[in-house]
């Protein structure tokens, strides 16, 4: 994941999943969004983007 801006000022979420990455985002949009008042955390979906890999394993074996 990624942050944006002022811990304290009020959380904007992204979650970056179906199709896209995080890695895909320009930073300059987080970036105005976090001069705009907000703490921003952008985020990739597991296996997805910067996230961290799991080679070789069902998603059923993850979950536990």
């Amino acid at each position: 994941y990624d942050s944006f801006g002022i811990s304290s000022h009020p959380a904007f979420l992204i979650i970056i999943c179906l199709g896209s990455q995080l890695i895909h985002w320009h930073d300059v949009f987080f970036q105005q969004i976090a001069y705009n008042g907000f703490y921003v955390i952008r985020y990739d979906k597991r296996d997805s983007g910067l996230s961290t890999k799991f080679e070789g394993l069902s998603s059923e074996e993850i979950m536990v």
